[in-house]
């Protein structure tokens, strides 16, 4: 009798997990009795297109409001779950490096590896009542080291001096305009320690400021067009600043966007990061709310 009951059992637990296996060929990592937060919601979004899971998108997309500001996808999550059931994330991967939240915004900077070719990337999202409602990015093709042996994504990663915030992003708000959009290049002593150090991440320039002047002085030599003419959003949490900023760029003065992240160390710049990236042409885009 008892061995009876035991291999009976064991029957029961098969057919019941080969129901299980069939019913869901791919294991759910939301806890439905958890409450994640906004960075926690957008992190499981953007990693669940290339593992092909559109529960994700339907989770924590609003399904009545998707605004959308990369050119290649209309507007609503339907159009993000027709590009994943189509395949098109298949040859993707993405390793989130770091991530900050202000307010209703997440943002999170990471590498895409797509089709074998790596890209560096900052995807904004803005929540409303716990759901994704638009969406920003930009993306750059990786690129060696730079001259001080710094590459686009390395660096710290952990947020500190939160009592801050305010504080660094009203200075990096001024540094963009005074010195970025104006071009009161003389002004940009002011905004670094007195050593004039600067850990720079941008794959042309060298640490400190004269590194950074250097490659302008080069750039302006060669009627490459690196300018800055509105800042459209300053997003903070502690010791990090994002800002997302419309200009101009490279030999065909092209429209182009440039994020540029900063780490803010006693009140002064100490760390860049950034992405730049020409805008699609009008006739490419499929939604109509433009790249900011």
């Amino acid at each position: 009798m008892k061995k009876w009951s035991l291999a009976l059992l064991l029957m029961m637990l098969l057919i019941n997990f080969s129901c299980d296996k069939d019913s869901d060929n791919s294991p759910d990592p939301i806890d439905e009795g958890e409450e994640l937060s906004m960075e926690e919601k957008a992190r499981a979004l953007i990693l669940s297109l290339p593992a092909g899971d559109t529960g994700v998108v339907l989770k924590y997309i609003d399904p009545n409001q998707h605004i959308q500001h990369n050119h290649q996808y209309a507007d609503g999550r339907d159009a993000l779950i027709e590009a994943v059931l189509a395949g098109e994330f298949d040859n993707t991967q993405i390793n989130i490096v770091r991530s900050l939240t202000d307010d209703n915004l997440v943002v999170l900077h990471s590498e895409y590896l797509i089709d074998g070719q790596s890209q560096v990337a900052f995807d904004v999202f803005r929540f409303e009542d716990g759901l994704i409602v638009e969406h920003w990015d930009n993306f750059q093709v990786s690129q060696p080291v730079n001259e001080a042996g710094h590459n686009m994504l390395d660096g710290p990663t952990e947020i500190a001096d939160l009592d801050q915030t305010e504080n660094n992003r009203t200075m990096v708000k001024d540094f963009i305009s005074q010195v970025m959009i104006e071009g009161n290049y003389e002004l940009m002593s002011e905004y670094l320690n007195e050593d004039q150090s600067l850990i720079q991440h941008n794959p042309m320039m060298a640490d400190s400021l004269s590194g950074m002047l250097s490659m302008m002085d080069t750039l302006a030599a060669q009627r490459f067009s690196f300018t800055y003419d509105m800042l459209h959003q300053t997003i903070a949490m502690g010791d990090f600043v994002l800002t997302i900023s419309e200009g101009q760029y490279g030999l065909e003065s092209e429209p182009a966007a440039y994020y540029d992240l900063f780490r803010v160390e006693e009140g002064n710049l100490a760390e860049h990061w950034d992405v730049i990236q020409v805008i699609a042409p009008d006739e490419e885009w499929n939604n109509t709310n433009g790249k900011f």
